[in-house]
């Protein structure tokens, strides 16, 4: 079990920079809407990271004061930024989705799948997914 408490504080961190770069992405007005949509999904999972966490006998990582994300500076740039900050969250997801436990597998892949979902419709395109590079 260490090692499913070990996947999930890595997607806790990925959950934390999601959810301070959304923030960013929020203060683009155009794009505040969708920004807030996917800030509460993020916050959801940072939710649920914190509590299986614990529930293996962890302690959740704090967020970091702050993350290398770019204020972005016009609603083009933002909508880049929406689409890296999924895929930023991917490898944490796929390596959830290779859990022994069922439900964490069944997890990583469905949030794999959404996130992928999201990062196409900001910006209309998908980066390869981790193990999929060709």
């Amino acid at each position: 079990m260490s090692d499913d408490l070990t996947l999930w504080q890595q997607v806790l961190g990925a959950e934390h920079a999601a959810i301070y770069g959304y923030g960013l992405v929020g203060a683009t007005n155009d794009l505040a809407e969708g920004a807030a949509s996917a800030l509460v999904v993020h916050r959801q999972r940072r939710t649920w990271c914190i509590d299986a966490g614990v529930a293996l006998g962890g302690v959740p990582e704090a967020s970091a004061p702050a993350y290398d994300i770019a204020m972005p500076a016009d609603p083009d740039a933002a909508a880049e930024t929406a689409a890296a900050l999924e895929a930023a969250c991917w490898p944490a997801y796929v390596a959830l989705a290779g859990s022994d436990d069922r439900r964490t597998r069944l997890t990583g892949a469905g949030w794999l799948r959404e996130s992928t979902v999201r990062a196409q419709a900001w910006d209309g395109s998908v980066a390869p997914l981790p193990g999929l590079d060709t």
